[in-house]
């Protein structure tokens, strides 16, 4: 876990550039804290890369850090109303005795109903990494979940979200969930 730490504190003494966006979500239950941060790369609002960081800890001592890259565009006819994101993501974490390590592709789409309702959004993410993807003591990554999310300020969002988090290990086929549940989350952008 100390390098797993160091790294963490490597990446978020990195160099970024404060003219370019930057993100900061966290979201909360009574077992679980996620924590969440990304800035664009390249380009700005839609058509834009970002680089994310986050950590998720829970009351049953797992830790998973991740570092990852993805891109986003609003798709079809660019009407704002479905965005979506795609990346990978590199996941590294223990629990108990196991050690995870695991590069995952994956990504989110965001539906956002009509102009009545822009504050209003629905996300759906997932990301997996199969077996040539996992190692350490897994065979298997897998995260999915959604969300609610309503615009309270303009650069500031609160939603209620559901989460599971899982792998496979190498001892056997059974899916160890790590983290799973409803939580509530602020996301701010600045």
């Amino acid at each position: 876990m100390k390098k797993i730490t160091v790294l963490l504190l490597g990446i978020l003494c990195l160099p970024f550039s404060w003219a370019m966006a930057h993100e900061f979500d966290v979201n909360l239950n009574q077992d679980s804290a996620r924590f969440y941060y990304a800035q664009s790369l390249i380009g700005e609002g839609k058509g834009r890369a970002d680089a994310e960081v986050g950590f998720l800890y829970t009351e049953d001592d797992f830790n998973l850090i991740h570092l990852g890259v993805h891109v986003m565009d609003q798709t079809g006819d660019r009407t704002r109303s479905l965005e979506m994101s795609i990346g990978g993501r590199i996941f590294l974490g223990t629990k108990d005795k196991v050690e995870i390590a695991a590069l995952g592709l994956g990504g989110d789409i965001r539906l956002i109903p009509g102009a009545f309702y822009r504050r209003l959004a629905f996300i759906v993410d997932v990301h997996f990494a199969p077996n040539i993807t996992a190692f350490a003591d897994i065979k298997q990554y897998s995260e999915y979940g959604g969300r609610i999310s309503y615009q309270i300020l303009p650069r500031a969002h609160v939603y209620f979200g559901y989460r599971n988090v899982g792998v496979k290990i190498n001892q056997g086929d059974d899916r160890i969930k790590l983290d799973e549940g409803g939580h509530i989350g602020l996301q701010i952008q600045f």
